[in-house]
Protein backbone atom coordinates (compact mmCIF):
# COMPACT_ATOMS: atom_id res chain seq x y z
CA UNK A 1 0.00 0.00 0.00
CA UNK A 2 2.93 2.34 0.39
CA UNK A 3 4.75 1.76 -3.42
CA UNK A 4 0.52 2.06 -4.38
CA UNK A 5 -0.91 5.64 -2.21
CA UNK A 6 2.40 7.57 -1.66
CA UNK A 7 2.20 11.06 -3.88
CA UNK A 8 5.67 10.42 -4.97
CA UNK A 9 4.18 8.39 -7.56
CA UNK A 10 1.97 11.02 -8.79
CA UNK A 11 4.21 12.38 -11.19
CA UNK A 12 4.84 8.75 -12.78
CA UNK A 13 0.82 8.16 -12.75
CA UNK A 14 0.58 11.73 -14.81
CA UNK A 15 3.32 11.12 -17.01
CA UNK A 16 1.84 7.48 -18.08
CA UNK A 17 -1.79 9.54 -19.02
CA UNK A 18 0.04 11.72 -20.56
CA UNK A 19 1.90 9.28 -22.76
CA UNK A 20 -1.15 7.16 -23.40
CA UNK A 21 -3.08 10.59 -24.50
CA UNK A 22 -0.02 11.07 -27.06
CA UNK A 23 -0.78 7.22 -28.22
CA UNK A 24 -4.45 7.91 -28.67
CA UNK A 25 -3.37 11.46 -30.66
CA UNK A 26 -0.83 9.30 -32.97
CA UNK A 27 -3.14 6.83 -33.80
CA UNK A 28 -6.15 9.51 -34.81
CA UNK A 29 -3.35 9.85 -37.87
CA UNK A 30 -5.08 6.54 -39.40
CA UNK A 31 -8.50 7.82 -39.63
CA UNK A 32 -10.60 9.86 -41.45
CA UNK A 33 -10.85 13.78 -40.27
CA UNK A 34 -14.43 15.03 -40.71
CA UNK A 35 -15.09 18.77 -40.24
CA UNK A 36 -18.33 20.98 -40.97
CA UNK A 37 -17.63 24.61 -41.72
CA UNK A 38 -19.94 27.78 -42.51
CA UNK A 39 -18.11 29.99 -45.53
CA UNK A 40 -19.18 33.61 -45.20
CA UNK A 41 -18.27 36.26 -48.04
CA UNK A 42 -19.29 39.52 -49.06
CA UNK A 43 -18.10 40.75 -52.87
CA UNK A 44 -18.33 44.20 -54.40
CA UNK A 45 -17.93 45.20 -57.31
CA UNK A 46 -18.04 48.59 -60.28
CA UNK A 47 -19.96 48.14 -63.30
CA UNK A 48 -20.03 49.95 -66.15
CA UNK A 49 -23.41 49.85 -68.29
CA UNK A 50 -23.69 52.68 -70.33
CA UNK A 51 -22.47 55.26 -73.19
CA UNK A 52 -22.43 57.83 -70.16
CA UNK A 53 -19.85 56.03 -68.57
CA UNK A 54 -22.61 55.99 -65.89
CA UNK A 55 -21.34 52.94 -63.04
CA UNK A 56 -23.18 50.46 -60.67
CA UNK A 57 -21.97 48.72 -57.71
CA UNK A 58 -23.38 45.91 -56.57
CA UNK A 59 -22.90 43.47 -53.93
CA UNK A 60 -22.55 39.80 -53.65
CA UNK A 61 -23.17 38.12 -49.84
CA UNK A 62 -23.17 34.36 -49.67
CA UNK A 63 -23.39 31.95 -46.80
CA UNK A 64 -22.29 28.18 -47.47
CA UNK A 65 -21.51 25.11 -45.30
CA UNK A 66 -18.82 23.31 -45.93
CA UNK A 67 -18.57 19.05 -44.97
CA UNK A 68 -15.07 18.04 -45.62
CA UNK A 69 -13.88 14.66 -44.96
CA UNK A 70 -10.12 13.64 -45.39
CA UNK A 71 -8.40 10.19 -45.22
CA UNK A 72 -4.56 9.98 -45.24
CA UNK A 73 -3.16 7.42 -47.73
CA UNK A 74 0.62 7.51 -47.81
CA UNK A 75 2.87 9.31 -45.82
CA UNK A 76 6.20 7.32 -46.02
CA UNK A 77 4.88 5.70 -42.90
CA UNK A 78 5.67 8.65 -40.10
CA UNK A 79 2.15 7.90 -39.07
CA UNK A 80 3.42 3.88 -37.74
CA UNK A 81 6.34 5.35 -36.46
CA UNK A 82 4.81 7.91 -35.01
CA UNK A 83 2.49 5.81 -33.07
CA UNK A 84 5.14 2.71 -32.27
CA UNK A 85 7.00 5.38 -30.49
CA UNK A 86 4.68 6.87 -28.36
CA UNK A 87 3.33 2.86 -27.75
CA UNK A 88 7.33 2.77 -26.41
CA UNK A 89 6.52 6.03 -24.37
CA UNK A 90 3.89 4.63 -22.70
CA UNK A 91 6.16 1.54 -21.97
CA UNK A 92 8.89 3.90 -20.45
CA UNK A 93 6.47 5.85 -18.19
CA UNK A 94 4.95 2.26 -16.42
CA UNK A 95 8.26 1.40 -16.16
CA UNK A 96 9.23 4.59 -14.43
CA UNK A 97 6.32 3.95 -12.39
CA UNK A 98 7.58 0.81 -11.30
CA UNK A 99 11.09 1.70 -10.61
CA UNK A 100 9.72 4.57 -8.23
CA UNK A 101 7.34 2.12 -6.32
CA UNK A 102 10.61 0.03 -5.94
CA UNK A 103 12.19 3.15 -4.85
CA UNK A 104 9.29 3.79 -2.67
CA UNK A 105 9.24 0.03 -1.03
CA UNK A 106 13.49 0.04 -0.51
CA UNK A 107 12.68 3.88 1.52
CA UNK A 108 9.89 1.86 3.25
CA UNK A 109 11.72 -0.65 4.57
CA UNK A 110 14.46 0.91 5.37
CA UNK A 111 12.57 3.46 7.48
CA UNK A 112 10.89 0.68 9.49
CA UNK A 113 14.99 -0.87 10.19
CA UNK A 114 15.62 2.73 11.27
CA UNK A 115 12.56 2.99 14.16
CA UNK A 116 13.78 -0.45 15.05
CA UNK A 117 17.72 1.01 15.14
CA UNK A 118 16.50 3.88 17.04
CA UNK A 119 14.17 1.69 19.96
CA UNK A 120 16.52 -0.83 20.52
CA UNK A 121 19.72 1.85 21.05
CA UNK A 122 17.09 4.03 23.11
CA UNK A 123 16.07 0.82 25.31
CA UNK A 124 19.97 -0.13 25.74
CA UNK A 125 20.83 3.95 26.39
CA UNK A 126 18.07 3.32 29.10
CA UNK A 127 19.37 -0.40 30.45
CA UNK A 128 22.72 1.48 30.87
CA UNK A 129 21.51 4.25 32.71
CA UNK A 130 19.63 2.11 34.80
CA UNK A 131 23.03 0.01 35.33
CA UNK A 132 24.82 3.27 36.20
CA UNK A 133 22.17 4.17 39.01
CA UNK A 134 22.00 0.82 40.43
CA UNK A 135 26.25 0.86 40.35
CA UNK A 136 25.31 4.77 42.39
CA UNK A 137 23.45 3.27 45.01
CA UNK A 138 25.63 0.10 45.61
CA UNK A 139 28.68 2.89 46.38
CA UNK A 140 26.70 5.30 48.16
CA UNK A 141 26.12 2.13 50.41
CA UNK A 142 29.60 1.10 50.57
CA UNK A 143 30.59 4.91 51.93
CA UNK A 144 27.94 4.35 54.69
CA UNK A 145 29.48 1.35 55.84
CA UNK A 146 32.84 2.93 55.77
CA UNK A 147 34.34 1.46 52.45
CA UNK A 148 35.38 3.52 48.95
CA UNK A 149 35.62 6.72 48.38
CA UNK A 150 34.32 10.06 47.91
CA UNK A 151 36.06 9.88 44.32
CA UNK A 152 33.77 7.11 43.04
CA UNK A 153 30.51 8.48 43.85
CA UNK A 154 31.78 11.17 41.38
CA UNK A 155 32.97 8.75 38.68
CA UNK A 156 29.48 7.37 38.51
CA UNK A 157 27.72 10.40 38.80
CA UNK A 158 29.61 11.28 35.65
CA UNK A 159 29.22 8.46 33.73
CA UNK A 160 25.33 8.22 34.70
CA UNK A 161 25.37 11.84 32.49
CA UNK A 162 27.42 10.64 30.07
CA UNK A 163 24.42 7.55 29.65
CA UNK A 164 21.71 10.21 30.44
CA UNK A 165 22.87 12.31 27.30
CA UNK A 166 23.54 9.30 25.21
CA UNK A 167 19.53 8.65 26.54
CA UNK A 168 18.30 12.10 24.96
CA UNK A 169 20.19 11.95 21.60
CA UNK A 170 18.53 8.26 21.20
CA UNK A 171 15.32 10.00 21.69
CA UNK A 172 15.62 12.40 19.39
CA UNK A 173 17.33 9.95 17.02
CA UNK A 174 13.41 7.87 17.64
CA UNK A 175 11.43 10.84 16.98
CA UNK A 176 13.18 11.70 13.44
CA UNK A 177 12.94 7.98 12.68
CA UNK A 178 9.34 7.70 13.33
CA UNK A 179 9.02 10.62 11.55
CA UNK A 180 10.11 9.90 8.76
CA UNK A 181 8.03 6.24 9.22
CA UNK A 182 4.98 8.80 9.58
CA UNK A 183 5.62 10.12 5.83
CA UNK A 184 6.22 6.76 4.42
CA UNK A 185 3.30 5.01 5.66
CA UNK A 186 0.84 7.58 6.66
CA UNK A 187 0.63 5.97 10.10
CA UNK A 188 3.12 6.14 13.33
CA UNK A 189 5.06 3.07 13.52
CA UNK A 190 3.38 0.62 15.87
CA UNK A 191 4.85 -1.40 18.95
CA UNK A 192 6.69 -4.30 17.82
CA UNK A 193 8.17 -3.79 14.95
CA UNK A 194 10.42 -6.60 13.95
CA UNK A 195 13.16 -7.20 11.58
CA UNK A 196 11.16 -7.84 8.13
CA UNK A 197 12.17 -11.36 6.34
CA UNK A 198 15.17 -10.89 3.88
CA UNK A 199 13.87 -11.80 0.10
CA UNK A 200 16.55 -13.84 -2.22
CA UNK A 201 19.09 -11.13 -3.49
CA UNK A 202 22.24 -12.33 -5.77
CA UNK A 203 25.14 -13.43 -3.57
CA UNK A 204 27.92 -12.84 -6.57
CA UNK A 205 28.81 -9.55 -8.56
CA UNK A 206 27.87 -11.30 -12.01
CA UNK A 207 25.14 -12.79 -10.92
CA UNK A 208 23.45 -9.36 -9.90
CA UNK A 209 24.73 -7.63 -12.94
CA UNK A 210 22.84 -10.23 -14.85
CA UNK A 211 19.89 -9.51 -13.13
CA UNK A 212 19.95 -5.71 -14.27
CA UNK A 213 19.14 -6.09 -18.13
CA UNK A 214 16.24 -8.52 -17.48
CA UNK A 215 14.25 -6.75 -13.78
CA UNK A 216 15.74 -3.34 -13.78
CA UNK A 217 12.78 -1.24 -14.28
CA UNK A 218 15.35 1.63 -14.45
CA UNK A 219 16.85 0.37 -17.69
CA UNK A 220 13.98 -0.54 -18.87
CA UNK A 221 12.76 2.89 -19.15
CA UNK A 222 15.85 3.93 -21.21
CA UNK A 223 15.75 1.48 -23.21
CA UNK A 224 11.68 2.49 -24.11
CA UNK A 225 12.93 5.97 -24.27
CA UNK A 226 15.63 4.70 -26.92
CA UNK A 227 13.20 2.87 -29.27
CA UNK A 228 10.47 6.30 -29.11
CA UNK A 229 13.38 8.41 -30.09
CA UNK A 230 14.48 5.57 -33.07
CA UNK A 231 11.17 6.26 -34.27
CA UNK A 232 10.90 9.59 -34.17
CA UNK A 233 13.53 9.52 -36.30
CA UNK A 234 11.84 7.62 -38.37
CA UNK A 235 9.16 9.61 -38.32
CA UNK A 236 11.01 12.63 -39.54
CA UNK A 237 12.98 10.83 -42.32
CA UNK A 238 9.64 10.21 -44.09
CA UNK A 239 8.54 13.44 -44.38
CA UNK A 240 10.63 13.46 -47.39
CA UNK A 241 8.45 11.37 -48.99
CA UNK A 242 5.47 12.22 -51.13
CA UNK A 243 2.04 12.24 -48.72
CA UNK A 244 -1.12 10.70 -50.25
CA UNK A 245 -4.36 11.85 -49.33
CA UNK A 246 -8.07 11.47 -50.15
CA UNK A 247 -10.36 14.80 -50.21
CA UNK A 248 -14.21 14.52 -50.12
CA UNK A 249 -16.05 18.18 -49.96
CA UNK A 250 -19.84 18.83 -49.95
CA UNK A 251 -20.94 22.48 -50.09
CA UNK A 252 -24.77 23.95 -49.56
CA UNK A 253 -25.41 27.33 -51.26
CA UNK A 254 -26.69 30.39 -49.15
CA UNK A 255 -27.73 28.32 -46.29
CA UNK A 256 -29.33 32.18 -45.22
CA UNK A 257 -31.24 32.74 -48.66
CA UNK A 258 -33.31 29.13 -48.41
CA UNK A 259 -30.29 28.10 -51.37
CA UNK A 260 -30.78 25.32 -52.64
CA UNK A 261 -27.88 24.46 -54.28
CA UNK A 262 -25.31 22.38 -53.45
CA UNK A 263 -22.40 20.09 -54.82
CA UNK A 264 -19.71 17.13 -53.76
CA UNK A 265 -15.93 17.21 -54.63
CA UNK A 266 -13.55 14.47 -54.43
CA UNK A 267 -9.87 14.85 -54.74
CA UNK A 268 -6.87 12.71 -54.37
CA UNK A 269 -4.22 14.78 -53.48
CA UNK A 270 -0.46 14.05 -54.07
CA UNK A 271 2.49 16.55 -52.18
CA UNK A 272 5.82 15.85 -52.33
CA UNK A 273 8.22 19.03 -49.91
CA UNK A 274 10.98 20.79 -52.42
CA UNK A 275 11.23 23.96 -50.12
CA UNK A 276 10.56 24.98 -46.69
CA UNK A 277 13.69 26.96 -45.42
CA UNK A 278 15.76 24.44 -44.01
CA UNK A 279 12.70 23.18 -40.94
CA UNK A 280 12.62 19.18 -42.44
CA UNK A 281 16.49 19.06 -41.96
CA UNK A 282 15.83 21.27 -38.72
CA UNK A 283 13.45 18.48 -37.51
CA UNK A 284 15.68 15.31 -38.66
CA UNK A 285 18.68 17.08 -36.45
CA UNK A 286 17.09 17.41 -33.38
CA UNK A 287 15.55 13.64 -33.92
CA UNK A 288 19.08 12.43 -34.41
CA UNK A 289 20.21 14.63 -31.53
CA UNK A 290 17.72 13.27 -29.27
CA UNK A 291 18.22 9.72 -30.30
CA UNK A 292 22.24 10.04 -29.48
CA UNK A 293 21.24 11.30 -26.12
CA UNK A 294 18.37 8.35 -25.27
CA UNK A 295 21.29 5.94 -26.29
CA UNK A 296 23.76 7.79 -23.88
CA UNK A 297 21.52 7.91 -21.22
CA UNK A 298 20.85 4.12 -21.39
CA UNK A 299 24.47 3.67 -21.53
CA UNK A 300 24.75 5.58 -18.35
CA UNK A 301 21.92 3.94 -16.21
CA UNK A 302 23.76 0.85 -17.35
CA UNK A 303 27.13 1.64 -16.01
CA UNK A 304 25.28 2.99 -12.75
CA UNK A 305 23.54 0.12 -11.81
CA UNK A 306 26.88 -1.93 -12.31
CA UNK A 307 28.24 0.06 -10.26
CA UNK A 308 25.83 0.11 -7.40
CA UNK A 309 25.48 -3.25 -7.78
CA UNK A 310 28.95 -4.17 -7.71
CA UNK A 311 29.15 -2.13 -4.37
CA UNK A 312 26.28 -3.10 -2.71
CA UNK A 313 26.91 -6.92 -3.02
CA UNK A 314 30.46 -5.66 -1.26
CA UNK A 315 29.25 -4.31 1.22
CA UNK A 316 26.29 -7.02 1.91
CA UNK A 317 29.06 -9.76 2.67
CA UNK A 318 30.81 -6.55 4.40
CA UNK A 319 28.17 -5.86 6.62
CA UNK A 320 27.21 -9.56 7.60
CA UNK A 321 30.85 -10.34 8.44
CA UNK A 322 31.36 -7.69 10.09
CA UNK A 323 27.94 -8.94 11.81
CA UNK A 324 29.44 -12.41 13.16
CA UNK A 325 32.58 -10.33 14.86
CA UNK A 326 29.96 -7.92 16.89
CA UNK A 327 27.98 -10.85 17.82
CA UNK A 328 31.40 -12.27 18.92
CA UNK A 329 32.49 -9.07 20.71
CA UNK A 330 29.06 -8.87 22.22
CA UNK A 331 29.76 -12.42 24.15
CA UNK A 332 32.83 -11.64 25.08
CA UNK A 333 32.16 -8.35 26.90
CA UNK A 334 28.78 -9.62 28.90
CA UNK A 335 31.13 -12.82 30.05
CA UNK A 336 33.54 -10.02 31.14
CA UNK A 337 31.27 -7.84 32.43
CA UNK A 338 29.78 -10.79 34.68
CA UNK A 339 33.20 -11.78 35.86
CA UNK A 340 34.06 -8.42 36.70
CA UNK A 341 31.40 -7.93 38.87
CA UNK A 342 31.96 -10.82 41.02
CA UNK A 343 35.19 -10.08 41.52
CA UNK A 344 34.37 -6.28 42.05
CA UNK A 345 32.14 -7.56 44.92
CA UNK A 346 35.26 -9.93 46.27
CA UNK A 347 37.20 -6.72 46.27
CA UNK A 348 39.46 -7.98 43.37
CA UNK A 349 38.26 -4.64 41.06
CA UNK A 350 38.23 -1.48 41.48
CA UNK A 351 35.07 0.70 40.69
CA UNK A 352 37.00 1.81 37.63
CA UNK A 353 37.24 -1.31 36.20
CA UNK A 354 33.23 -2.16 36.79
CA UNK A 355 32.79 1.20 35.34
CA UNK A 356 34.84 0.45 32.25
CA UNK A 357 33.70 -3.53 31.36
CA UNK A 358 29.96 -1.63 31.57
CA UNK A 359 30.84 1.07 28.97
CA UNK A 360 32.17 -1.89 26.81
CA UNK A 361 29.77 -3.93 27.37
CA UNK A 362 26.54 -1.39 26.69
CA UNK A 363 28.84 -0.02 23.56
CA UNK A 364 29.43 -3.73 21.97
CA UNK A 365 25.39 -4.20 22.41
CA UNK A 366 24.94 -0.97 20.90
CA UNK A 367 27.21 -1.45 17.71
CA UNK A 368 25.62 -4.65 17.46
CA UNK A 369 21.95 -3.34 16.92
CA UNK A 370 23.41 -0.51 14.54
CA UNK A 371 25.50 -3.54 12.60
CA UNK A 372 22.45 -5.87 12.11
CA UNK A 373 20.44 -3.18 10.78
CA UNK A 374 23.34 -2.11 8.37
CA UNK A 375 23.49 -5.87 6.87
CA UNK A 376 19.91 -5.69 6.39
CA UNK A 377 20.03 -1.94 4.66
CA UNK A 378 22.56 -3.21 2.29
CA UNK A 379 20.92 -6.16 1.32
CA UNK A 380 17.42 -3.99 0.68
CA UNK A 381 19.71 -1.69 -1.08
CA UNK A 382 21.51 -4.66 -3.64
CA UNK A 383 17.79 -5.92 -4.31
CA UNK A 384 16.92 -2.39 -5.26
CA UNK A 385 19.76 -1.97 -7.37
CA UNK A 386 19.85 -5.34 -8.95
CA UNK A 387 16.04 -4.84 -9.81
CA UNK A 388 14.99 -7.86 -7.70
CA UNK A 389 13.14 -5.65 -5.77
CA UNK A 390 9.99 -5.93 -7.77
CA UNK A 391 9.97 -9.62 -8.14
CA UNK A 392 11.02 -10.22 -4.22
CA UNK A 393 8.05 -8.28 -3.34
CA UNK A 394 5.45 -8.70 -5.96
CA UNK A 395 6.00 -5.01 -7.23
CA UNK A 396 4.43 -5.68 -10.45
CA UNK A 397 1.29 -6.24 -9.18
CA UNK A 398 1.29 -2.54 -7.87
CA UNK A 399 2.56 -1.04 -11.03
CA UNK A 400 -0.42 0.49 -13.06
CA UNK A 401 -1.85 -1.71 -15.76
CA UNK A 402 -3.53 -1.00 -19.23
CA UNK A 403 -3.95 -2.14 -22.43
CA UNK A 404 -2.40 0.37 -24.67
CA UNK A 405 -1.70 -2.33 -27.76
Amino acid sequence: TVAADHPRRAVAAARIDAARGRLGETRAGQYPAVDIGLDTSRRLADHGVDTLDSRIRSSDDRSDVVLTARQLLYDGGATFDRIDGARARVSAARNEDRDEAALLIRDAVIAHLDVLEARTRLDLARAEADAYRALEARIAERLDLGGGTRGDGLRIAARLSEALATEAAQSRALDTAAEAYLELYGQEPPAGLILPPRPDAPREVQEAIGLIDGTSPALAARRDAERAARFDVDAADAEDWPELSLQVQGRRYDVFEDGRESDLVGRVVVSLPLYDGGARDGRQAQARAAMRAAEADTARIRRMLTRDVSAAVAVRAARDAELGALMSALEANEHARAIFRDEFEAGQRDLLDLIEVERDYHLAAARLVSGRVEAERAHWRLLEASGALGGAVGLLSLARQGDDE
